[in-house]
């Protein structure tokens, strides 16, 4: 029973981290997106404002 409870535990801990992990391979994917977006309207926008957007990341 006490395994069972360790192994739980230890699985929700990685589930945890998994979650951390996903979070900040979205804030990632959203960045890179944002981006390819900025570079695709660069006529629009000003360098020093997708630079700012970059850095935000």
């Amino acid at each position: 029973m006490t395994l069972f409870t360790t192994s739980s535990k230890r699985i929700s801990e990685n589930l945890k981290v998994l979650e951390q992990y996903c979070e900040d391979y979205n804030k990632l994917i959203r960045c890179v997106n944002t981006s390819v977006l900025d570079k695709n309207e660069e006529n629009l926008t000003s360098k020093k404002h997708r630079r700012s957007l970059i850095v935000k990341c």
